[in-house]
């Protein structure tokens, strides 16, 4: 019988929505700042991964924060993947350390 893909069916409140962050300076050197536009409502977890997946650098937010800056120096040269988790939701974003 063929495979058919069932929907996706999670356990996710349903208000789960995207977070909306802006990096900058991208591509980055030793630092990059993630800027939200608005206070967080709730605590996040920043997460910065390489392209083999793994987690290199893991920084928290508190509620009411606006931005965070992030040191970048002794990262090697490439793509990476920051994701943003909030208890509302989730951003990802690509960053290039120069």
């Amino acid at each position: 019988p063929m495979f058919v893909a069932q929907p996706f069916v999670g356990t996710q409140n349903v208000d789960f929505k995207a977070i909306e962050f802006s990096v900058f300076p991208n591509p980055a050197g030793s630092s990059v700042w993630l800027a939200f536009g608005q206070a967080l409502e709730s605590g996040a977890q920043v997460s910065l991964v390489n392209t083999a997946g793994q987690l290199v650098r893991t920084e928290s937010m508190t509620s009411g924060q606006e931005r965070l800056q992030m040191q970048l120096a002794n990262l090697a040269k490439g793509i990476y993947v920051l994701r943003v988790e909030t208890e509302a939701g989730a951003g990802v974003r690509k960053l290039v350390v120069e």
